[in-house]
């Protein structure tokens, strides 16, 4: 079971924002990567083990991911 906490920046440090933009900008784009995977065919497995060297996301990111998508 995960456990997932909601939060609310309250920070004015721009770069802490951009931080967190750029993290979103990799996740979408790797969700977006393993539904394509997905739909052609490749097993969920592979794709979480490649998702963390083509996107540079950690393994919890990258199950996260998948599991979006297959839902």
């Amino acid at each position: 079971m995960k456990t997932v906490r909601v939060m609310k920046i309250v920070s004015n440090d721009a770069s802490q924002l951009h931080s967190l933009d750029e993290l979103m900008r990799v996740f979408c784009s790797a969700k977006r990567y393993a539904f394509h995977r997905l739909l052609e065919g490749r097993n969920a497995k592979d794709i979480i083990q490649h998702l963390p060297h083509q996107f540079r996301l950690n393994k919890r990111y990258a199950e996260d991911a998948v599991l979006l998508v297959q839902g």
